[in-house]
């Protein structure tokens, strides 16, 4: 490359991992405001409503009560599909400006070397230590989910099922499936993974071989 193409791939790489940091961000204000959400609207409805149902609640309230934390979850498994695919762009920048350092090492290789902790690929390669992140990974993935499917029928259950409240329930359950994949399709999916020679002994991913 010449100088003034690895200039402008420094200065991409710059914006990239910018905006990577942002994302973590995005995704923490999201979960937050998505807990802070469900706790307040799950004191409400404690108190507004038994197994009879909610005298006295509009019950549109309740019906749309679930569709907020939908909203949010949606919004984070957006925000997380579109961090891995920057993971993908920035490693391909990190492959492309190594420079050489003392014993062996290289630079950049920050965001890289971080797969073993963001992404979890390669569960049986080494260094092992990717496993216990792993594990932290699909529990907290799978705590969001949970916690939008209870909350979504802690809403619904109370009073009788009429038509509307059975569409309602059927329409929240097909949108939560889907997001449900919007978190796990990254995982596997080409487009979201690295193609070629991978992570060993934490040197981290070489170059990856271009998508279609």
């Amino acid at each position: 490359m010449t100088p003034e193409q690895t200039d402008h791939l420094f200065s991409v790489y710059a914006v990239e991992r910018q905006d990577d940091q942002n994302a973590i961000v995005v995704a923490f204000a999201i979960a937050t405001t998505g807990l802070t959400y469900v706790i307040a609207a799950v004191a409400y409805l404690n108190q507004r409503c038994d197994r009879s149902g909610c005298p006295g609640l509009p019950v549109w309230v309740q019906l749309f009560a679930p569709a907020v934390a939908v909203v949010l979850v949606g919004f984070l498994v957006l925000n997380v599909a579109a961090t891995r695919m920057r993971s993908v762009h920035i490693q391909r920048l990190e492959a492309a400006l190594k420079i050489p350092l003392a014993a062996g090492k290289e630079a950049p290789q920050f965001h890289t070397d971080a797969g073993i902790v963001w992404r979890p690929d390669h569960l049986l390669d080494k260094p092992h230590v990717r496993m216990v992140f792993a594990v932290i990974t699909f529990v907290s993935y799978g705590i969001v989910n949970l916690i939008m499917i209870g909350f979504t029928w802690a809403a619904l259950v109370p009073g009788p099922w009429t038509r509307l409240k059975i569409a309602f329930a059927a329409a929240y359950g097909v949108i939560e499936f889907v997001e449900i994949l919007g978190f796990a399709m990254p995982l596997n999916h080409e487009r979201f993974r690295y193609e070629g020679p991978h992570e060993q002994s934490g040197k981290g991913l070489l170059l990856p071989r271009p998508l279609a």
